[in-house]
């Protein structure tokens, strides 16, 4: 009887241990990998206003201001413009945003070569199917082969956006986070502004219910408004126009 309420008493110690080591583990997940991507994936999204909204924005200001500073005076670097606008989402998108925006941007020389500069912020919000986000970011640019010869731009620059966020994959949970990516020869088409190739490291910080987080990945640009994101190792296709994980 002693031996039976002794392996009686065992087994309901290594239950409530292993009860309470399953409560640990999901509480330890801060952030899951699919979380991650979805914020890193509508702050580059245009149909968020995300950074890719930024880059197609600097190459056609880039056309135009070059354009117009060659043709207007010998001394390029006295082209430049600042403005400060608010812009909403189209009608009948499926993600909705509405942010204040700054673009201050002209023309440098590198040596001999022009340069594009621009920099930018934003303050305001998005909702998406599965992230709803408060945020503001900032970011630096240096476009070059603006000249005659060079078929596409290079873009080179870093972007960094902050807020908080609510995401629901499997469950609702609420974060703060800060997203940074350095960008490095991001390829762009002169007629069209869109993305051909390039690349970026991406690091996403943060808290959720005053745990931090703290997580790395890299993302290739494919052209035709698609990306590969590598994030702890695993491989997510994102479409960067509706901000989809395909």
């Amino acid at each position: 009887m002693k031996k039976i309420r002794l392996l009686l008493i065992a087994g309901l110690f290594f239950g409530i241990l292993f009860t309470s080591c399953e409560k640990d583990d999901d509480n330890n997940t801060v952030i899951s990998n699919d979380e991650a991507v979805e914020i890193i994936v509508n702050s580059l999204s245009s149909s968020s206003y995300g950074f890719t909204s930024q880059v197609e924005d600097a190459a056609e200001l880039a056309d135009s201001i070059y354009q117009e500073g060659k043709n207007a005076a010998k001394n390029l670097k006295s082209v430049n413009a600042d403005s400060t606008f608010t812009i909403t989402n189209p009608p009948g998108s499926g993600i909705t945003y509405e942010y204040t925006v700054n673009y201050s941007y002209g023309i440098q020389m590198n040596g001999i070569h022009p340069e594009f500069f621009f920099n930018f912020t934003t303050n305001g919000e998005y909702t998406a199917p599965r992230t709803t986000s408060s945020n503001q970011s900032q970011g630096e640019f240096i476009i070059s082969n603006l000249i005659a010869g060079y078929n596409n731009y290079l873009l080179n620059g870093s972007c960094s956006r902050t807020g908080s966020q609510t995401v629901k994959v499997d469950v609702e949970r609420e974060f703060s986070s800060t997203i940074n990516f350095v960008m490095e020869d991001i390829s762009i088409d002169k007629t069209s502004y869109e993305i051909l190739g390039g690349s970026a490291e991406v690091t996403i910080t943060g808290t959720s219910n005053s745990v931090s987080f703290d997580m790395q990945g890299s993302i290739v640009f494919n052209g035709n408004k698609s990306a590969t994101l590598t994030i702890n190792g695993i491989i997510y296709e994102i479409d960067l126009e509706n901000a989809d994980i395909l």
